[in-house]
């Protein structure tokens, strides 16, 4: 049971909540292509080949389980981060200031945050160049 009654979209905030919701999935997906790929150029050049080709002949469900770890592990420090630097948390409060929960208030991130949290997780994940082993 909720501590207090739903109001719906009666609250006060939820039209900025709804310009989050429509526009913040296209400025992250921008936003991660040009930081994910201009890193990409650089990451290559320092992960050791012969780690990338030790992944290789490993078993998909083995190389799954590696990808969440590092995925997951690449997120939580993000996040730490987020929480911990001051610059970092003016980003991060977006998500905080949220008075009223509910499911539109899910979207009120900022976008620097979650393009800079997401290719955390993704980063190292494609640097080390996961893909399933030949047949």
């Amino acid at each position: 049971m909720p501590l207090h009654a739903e109001r719906s979209s009666a609250r006060g905030r939820w039209p900025n909540d709804v310009v989050y919701l429509l526009f913040n999935g296209i400025i992250i997906k921008i936003g991660l292509i040009i930081v994910v790929g201009t890193a990409m150029l650089e990451l290559h050049q320092l992960v050791p080949a012969g780690l990338t080709q030790a992944l290789r002949p490993q078993p998909v469900w083995l190389q799954a389980v590696e990808v969440l770890v590092l995925a997951d592990t690449g997120f939580y420090l993000a996040h730490c981060a987020f929480h911990a630097v001051p610059l970092l948390w003016r980003f991060h409060s977006i998500h905080h200031g949220v008075e009223e929960m509910d499911w539109l208030a899910a979207h009120r991130v900022h976008p620097v945050e979650q393009i800079l949290t997401k290719s955390a997780s993704f980063l190292p994940v494609f640097a080390l160049d996961f893909r399933p082993p030949p047949y």
